[in-house]
C-alpha cells in the first residue's frame, strides 16, 4: 500500500512484485559492494601521500592474477545478476492455468476493459434459475385466477356506485371521497338535466309554433326558462369544481403512495428475475475507467474506492485473488503502457499488437498504477484502479458491472 512520504517501493501483494523487490534489494548489495571497493582504491590513489607517505610499491611491475581477478568477478556478479533477472522474467510471462482472462486497452485518455466471462457456470446464478422458473409460473398462476375471477363476476352482483366506492376504500386502504362526492354530484345532476332537456325541448316547440307577437313573447319566455337553468347549472358546477379540486389531490396523494409502494416491491422484484435469465445471455462486460475529476471526488456517487486526487476512477479494474490472471493490453491509437506497482507488473500497448502478463494477487484490496507511456497531453489522465476481490465477491462486482451496462446506469460514457 502507498503512503505519505514514502521513499520505498510499495508493499508487495504479487509474487512476481515480491521477486522484483528481492532482485531490487539483490542489485543494490552489488552495487554498494561494487561502489566501496572501488571507492576505496580511489581513494587510495588519490590520498597515497598521506597513507603510505608517496611510497607506493614500485618493485612489482604486473599482476596477472590480479587483473583476471578484476576482470572475471564483475563478470560473473553481471553473470549472476542476469541469471536472477531470466528467472524473473520466465515467471513473470509463463502462463500456466489462467483462471480470469480480461482486456485493458488503452485510449486517449481512459482505459477500456472486456471481460469474457460466462455468469451461467457460477453458483448464484445457476441456483436462481430454478427459483427463477418457479417465481414466474407463480406469478403466471396468479395472474390466470385474477382474469378468471374478473369473468365470474355477474353484472347483478356488482352493487351500486356508492357501495362499490366504499368497498374500494376498504379493500385498498385509500380515499375516495372526491370520487364519493362526484357520484352524489352526478346523481343530482341527473334530476337537474332532465328538467333542463324537457325546457329545452318545450322551446324547441313553441317557437316552431309561434304564428304571431303573442306566441312569439311566449316562445322567447320559453327560451328564457332555458336560459337560467342552463346558468343555474353553470354555476353549480363553476362552486363545485374549486372544492372538488382540493378532495382529488388529497384522494391522489393517498393512492399514489399506496399504488408506489406495492409498485416498488413487484415490479422491482420482477425485475431483478427477469434481469437474471437475460444476463446468462451477455458474457462480455465492457466498460470504461475514466478520471474522476477534483471537482466530483466529493461526490460520493463517483467516488467509490477512494478519494486521491489524479489518481481515481469512476470504475476499477477487478482481480480475483489467489488465481492467476491475464491481461491482455493493446491500445486503440497510441502507444500506452498498463502498470500496477504493488502487483509487479508492467506492459506496454503497442499498435497493432497484443501484449498480455501474469498476476496472481496474495491479497484482497485496491492498488493503483498509471500510464507509464508518454501518450499526448491527457498522459496524466489515464490512472488505473485495481480492485482485487475473492472469487464470490469478483463474480459480484462483474455481475453488478454489467447489470449497470445493460440497464444503462451508473456507467460513464466517454465524451
Amino acid at each position: 500500500m502507498m503512503g505519505w512520504d514514502q521513499l520505498g517501493f510499495v508493499d508487495p501483494v504479487s509474487f512476481t512484485a515480491g521477486s522484483l523487490a528481492c532482485y531490487h534489494d539483490l542489485v543494490m548489495v552489488v552495487v554498494v559492494m561494487v561502489l566501496t571497493l572501488v571507492g576505496w582504491f580511489t581513494t587510495v590513489v588519490f590520498f597515497s601521500w598521506v597513507m603510505s607517505k608517496g611510497q607506493l610499491e614500485l618493485s612489482n611491475k604486473k599482476n596477472e592474477t590480479l587483473e583476471v581477478v578484476w576482470t572475471v568477478t564483475p563478470a560473473f556478479l553481471l553473470f549472476g545478476i542476469g541469471f536472477v533477472s531470466l528467472i524473473n522474467l520466465y515467471f513473470m510471462n509463463v502462463a500456466g492455468q489462467v483462471s480470469n482472462t480480461f482486456s485493458a486497452v488503452g485510449h486517449q485518455w481512459f482505459w477500456e476493459y472486456v471481460y469474457e466471462l460466462d455468469f451461467s457456470k457460477s453458483g448464484e446464478v445457476q441456483s436462481g434459475k430454478n427459483s427463477q422458473g418457479s417465481y414466474l409460473q407463480e406469478k403466471y398462476t396468479e395472474w390466470k385466477e385474477f382474469s378468471d375471477g374478473m369473468g365470474k363476476i355477474l353484472p347483478s352482483e356488482v352493487p351500486d356506485p356508492i357501495s362499490l366506492v366504499g368497498f374500494l376504500e376498504e379493500k385498498h386502504g385509500i380515499k375516495m371521497k372526491s370520487t364519493m362526492v362526484l357520484l352524489e354530484y352526478l346523481e343530482k345532476m341527473s334530476k337537474g338535466v332532465e328538467s333542463f332537456m324537457g325546457s329545452l325541448e318545450g322551446a324547441y316547440r313553441g317557437s316552431k309554433a309561434a304564428c304571431g307577437d303573442y306566441t312569439e313573447l311566449m316562445a322567447l319566455e320559453m327560451v328564457n326558462t332555458v336560459l337560467m337553468e342552463s346558468n343555474s347549472l353553470l354555476k353549480e358546477m363553476v362552486s363545485m369544481s374549486s372544492s372538488w379540486e382540493k378532495m382529488i389531490s388529497e384522494d391522489l396523494k393517498v393512492f399514489e403512495k399506496t399504488y408506489g409502494n406495492l409498485f416498488n416491491k413487484v415490479m422491482l422484484e420482477l425485475d431483478e428475475r427477469l434481469f437474471s435469465s437475460m444476463v446468462e445471455g451477455f458474457s462480455r462486460v465492457r466498460y470504461s475507467s475514466l478520471l474522476v475529476e477534483e471537482s466530483d471526488l466529493v461526490d460520493s456517487t463517483n467516488s467509490k474506492y477512494g478519494g486521491f486526487r489524479k489518481a481515481e476512477v469512476t470504475i476499477p479494474c477487478f482481480m480475483c485473488r489467489g488465481v492467476k490472471n491475464e491481461v491482455l493490453v493493446s491500445t486503440a491509437d497510441v502507444m500506452h503502457s498498463w502498470g500496477v506497482p504493488g502487483l509487479g507488473v508492467k506492459v506496454d500497448a503497442i499498435p497493432g499488437r497484443v501484449n498480455s502478463l501474469y498476476v496472481t494477487p496474495e491479497v484482497c484490496g485496491l492498488f493503483y498504477g498509471f500510464c507509464y507511456e508518454l501518450c499526448g497531453s491527457g498522459h496524466s489522465s489515464m490512472p488505473i484502479n485495481v480492485v482485487v476481490l475473492d472469487e464470490d465477491s469478483f463474480e459480484e462486482a462483474l455481475f453488478n458491472t454489467q447489470k449497470m451496462a445493460i440497464k444503462g446506469l451508473d456507467i460513464p460514457k466517454e465524451g
